[in-house]
């Protein structure tokens, strides 16, 4: 697994999500949210495409006062890169306010890591 986390050049200790920067995903406002006072400062994996229309990554977390490259988008993963990835973060997020099913969250259960899901979604 350490190979696998080398390869894709992990940090030793970060914040990863499940999505795209589509609205109803929630993406956005948990990038704006890791710009508040008093917010981790923890990097941000997304794992995804890093846009989504006329969005990308990069303009968020600029909007937001994140630090260039703090937030990362890691799309086309592998099932083994995806279990790599939550098995190493700190935290997930899932941040989603409109979801029929949170794979993201269930994916996380077996590594044992605290997860987070906003109150109003149909997850929570």
């Amino acid at each position: 697994m350490s190979l696998l986390a080398t390869a894709l050049d992990l940090p030793s200790e970060y914040i990863v999500t499940v999505g795209t920067l589509e609205p109803r995903k929630g993406v956005t406002a948990l990038i704006t949210a890791l710009g508040l006072p008093g917010a981790s400062d923890l990097p941000l994996i997304v794992v995804g495409p890093d846009t989504w229309g006329e969005v990308d990554l990069g303009s968020v977390a600029e909007e937001a006062g994140l630090t260039p490259g703090r937030v990362r988008a890691m799309p086309g993963l592998t099932d083994e890169e995806l279990a790599v990835v939550i098995a190493r973060a700190s935290l997930l997020v899932f941040p989603s306010l409109e979801e029929g099913f949170a794979l993201p969250v269930i994916q996380a259960f077996p590594p044992r890591h605290p997860g987070c899901a906003f109150r109003r979604s149909r997850v929570a």
